[in-house]
């Protein structure tokens, strides 16, 4: 690791015009990490240069990016299960600034409103209609028409603080509850809209060849929790245009589910012409594929 000194000499050099002399103190200072951004933030606030701003912006960007490239491939690698974590990961990403415990709290906060409402005693059915209204008619979480091909409106933090999201957000937001209150719920990979299949119990093996009749419906977490079921699916497939597959219908993980959310979120920003958000999304994306497991749950 190099001091302080080292470091502050090296910031220093960042408006150098000459770009090989750039890119050279530029990737000496990413190896460092997070420890260098005081000092950029620091550089950025104490010098007006408009180059060297840019640089330290970019710089910061590029290191924040790295830290949760790596901070997936560690929740990649160790489980991949827990979601919250991933969508933290995610929102961070996109808004380094954000107070993760404060999003934490709310989701934690989420989980006790429907919690209170919920008994063993209730059906499946009947569980999901009363998340569908504690989430959605007490509390006023809702999914935007405006917002659907939105991309920052895919992110965890934004639909905690506006309770305004796309199919991306609130897709994540409902498997999140669903596993932390331990209701057997899954993402299926429905193109471009996650939809959700409610089981008839915890699946510990997702490459069972009767996977499809262990559903017992499924749900639009962006239509307010409407369940819908195969045939409805099948007929709106038909309505569009697309032909349909047998993945449109199974559970997957919620590691292969949150891998399918960044493709579509990739797909967003391309639909927007930002390449190079979707290019980061897509190496976000390459992590998990780099850190492939099984197929077993």
């Amino acid at each position: 690791m190099l001091s302080q000194k080292e470091i502050e000499a090296l910031i220093f050099l960042l408006d150098d015009p000459d770009e090989a002399i750039y890119r050279s103190v530029s990737e000496r200072l990413a190896e460092q990490g997070t420890t260098v951004l005081p000092l950029l933030e620091k550089a950025w606030e104490k010098n007006l240069d408009p180059l060297l701003q840019e640089r330290v912006e970019q710089l910061t960007h590029q290191i924040q990016f790295n830290d949760v490239r790596r901070a997936l491939s560690r929740w990649a690698a160790e489980d991949g299960e827990d979601l919250l974590e991933a969508a933290l990961l995610l929102d961070r990403y996109a808004y380094p600034e954000r107070d993760q415990t404060a999003l934490r709290e709310k989701v934690a906060e989420l989980r006790r409103a429907v919690w209170l409402e919920l008994s063993q005693y209730l059906t499946p059915l009947e569980k999901v209609h009363v998340v569908n209204q504690v989430l959605f008619r007490h509390l006023g979480f809702a999914g935007l028409d405006d917002l659907a091909r939105d991309p920052r409106a895919s992110y965890l933090g934004t639909l905690l603080e506006t309770r305004k999201g796309n199919p991306l957000s609130l897709g994540l937001l409902y498997l999140i509850l669903a596993q932390q209150l331990e209701l057997p719920i899954y993402g299926v990979r429905f193109p471009q809209h996650p939809l959700l299949a409610v089981t008839e119990g915890y699946l510990p093996h997702f490459e069972r060849v009767d996977l499809r009749e262990q559903v017992l419906f499924y749900l639009y977490p962006f239509r307010h929790g409407a369940v819908v079921t195969a045939r409805d699916i099948e007929d709106n497939l038909q309505k569009a245009g697309v032909k349909a597959r047998p993945e449109f219908y199974l559970p997957v993980t919620n590691r292969s589910m949150f891998q399918e959310m960044l493709l579509i979120l990739e797909n967003l920003y391309r639909g927007k012409d930002l390449e190079a958000k979707a290019a980061e999304v897509a190496g976000l994306r390459a992590v998990l594929l780099e850190n492939a497991l099984p197929a077993a749950g």
